[in-house]
């Protein structure tokens, strides 16, 4: 009873990610139209080119790697779907996301030194303990994965 829970909460969770994925992927790719009309709606002309440029240049890559984020996520409830969470692919997604969330932790960094936005330090920040834990977790798969195989080897 209590895999059917599993399998049910991480087949659901796995369709929100691929909704979001898909989402994800047009924002980024519309962005500056995105933008454009962002800045029609709020300000009476353009306003500064200069935030915009600069606007869209970091946030499209942290679009990106928000997208490979997500993208390693929905291969994990892959094999946690399968049955089979404790594999050496899950450590590695692990490491890709924590690597991606440092990424975005630079860019926020950067867009912060040069607009400074208390959000942008909060979402630096945000991004770079779900970096730190990614890489612990990935670790901590890696061990599982270690004791899998010698659990298996001595049956």
């Amino acid at each position: 009873m209590e895999r059917f829970k599993i399998d049910k909460m991480s087949n659901m969770l796995r369709a929100c990610l691929i909704i979001t994925f898909v989402v994800g992927s047009l924002v980024t790719l519309f962005l500056p139209f995105i933008f454009k009309v962002w800045f029609s709606w709020y300000f009476v002309s353009f306003g500064d080119e200069q935030f915009y440029f600069t606007s869209i240049n970091i946030l499209r890559p942290c679009g990106v790697f928000a997208l490979v984020i997500i993208y390693q996520l929905i291969s994990i409830l892959k094999t946690v779907g399968e049955n089979n969470p404790f594999v050496l692919k899950n450590a590695n997604c692990l490491k890709y996301i924590a690597w991606s969330s440092f990424v975005i932790t630079l860019l926020f960094v950067v867009y912060a030194t040069i607009y400074f936005s208390l959000l942008a330090v909060v979402i630096a920040y945000i991004f770079l303990i779900a970096g730190f834990c990614c890489l612990v977790f990935s670790q901590l798969f890696k061990k599982a994965v270690q004791y899998k195989k010698e659990t298996d080897y001595t049956i």
